[in-house]
């Protein structure tokens, strides 16, 4: 098991650590991005902080941008499921679209283009929802 500092890493903390893996991740170097984000994911799983339910929609979003980019599709599928999950239980319209976008891109690279077209529909349909407050009927 990872040991951390004594301290805990607050919730302005946690979004920095978060930022710093997604622009390594965003300038090629895989490994640190991943170290970063996989402290943060530990930190997560073992501390929690207010905002932590913000913090994981950032965190899985990062983690499944990262292994698209570095092509590991199985993990992406596996990351890219969880930030579904998470986006799922609030009523954040914009990270849920968010995640269903990246749910296509990884069907897509996987060159599965039923899944990544029914996964453009939900992206559509969650960002009209959230323009309108509902969705019109037979969308």
């Amino acid at each position: 098991m990872k040991e951390f500092p004594p301290f805990r890493l607050d919730t302005v903390n946690r979004f920095c650590l978060a930022l710093l893996g997604s622009a390594h991740r965003a300038l090629g170097n895989y490994v640190l991005a991943r170290d970063h984000l996989i402290t943060l994911r530990d930190e997560m799983d073992h501390h929690t902080v207010i905002h932590d339910w913000h913090h994981r929609m950032v965190l899985q979003s990062a983690l499944a941008e990262l292994w698209l980019g570095s092509g590991d599709l199985q993990q992406a599928r596996v990351e890219t499921e969880k930030f579904l999950g998470v986006t799922q239980v609030t009523a954040e319209r914009t990270w849920q679209a968010l995640a269903w976008e990246m749910s296509a891109r990884v069907a897509m690279a996987e060159l599965d283009i039923t899944r990544a077209q029914g996964r453009r529909g939900r992206t559509s349909r969650t960002h009209r929802r959230q323009r309108t407050g509902r969705i019109s009927p037979g969308t």
